[in-house]
């Protein structure tokens, strides 16, 4: 058996997880590696260095999104019509980098905003296939499925590509063959 086909090591698995992507199922070595370096390439090319030499490589999921709009979203309820700016500056915040990350998963990895492992699966299995939606695409999408699917963004991520397909099937990139 070719080392690439065996089960991804533990090593590997938890070197995923710190960056922010966690597999739908069982992947290989071979996948993993290539996930890694796909990673490694991306954020090589997007991220700099500050001067402390931490790297701004995200960890963060679509979950992580979801959950920031939407505890931003009862604060800003909890106000009950006392509006406070700081909370729908956080709201706002949180929506439009929600909407970022969906968008970047569309996006090539030179052109991505919010590097994250999970972008970059993303966009390898599903939004490669499509142009790079506009905010309020995504956002159509992100309402749809919000108020269908709980956790449907952790579970069935592919739905996003789904529902864009469907709505938005202009934004298909079209196969040339040669």
């Amino acid at each position: 058996m070719n080392w690439k086909d065996e089960p991804a090591t533990e090593d590997q698995l938890g070197h995923l997880r710190r960056l922010g992507y966690e597999p739908e199922g069982p992947i290989t070595r071979g996948e993993a590696a290539q996930i890694i370096g796909d990673f490694d390439a991306g954020s090589a090319s997007r991220i700099p260095f500050r001067e402390n030499k931490l790297s701004e490589i995200t960890t963060f999921s679509a979950l992580h999104f979801r959950l920031t709009v939407e505890n931003a979203k009862l604060a800003l309820a909890a106000l009950a019509g006392r509006e406070n700016q700081s909370c729908r500056h956080a709201f706002e915040t949180a929506l439009a980098e929600r909407q970022e990350f969906w968008a970047d998963t569309c996006s090539d990895a030179d052109k991505m905003h919010l590097v994250s492992m999970q972008v970059l699966a993303l966009y390898k299995k599903h939004g490669c296939r499509f142009s790079v939606p506009t905010p309020e695409q995504v956002q159509a999408i992100l309402d749809t499925l919000d108020a269908a699917l709980p956790l449907w963004d952790r579970d069935h991520p592919e739905l996003f590509y789904q529902t864009l397909e469907l709505n938005f099937p202009d934004l298909l990139r079209h196969q040339h063959h040669s």
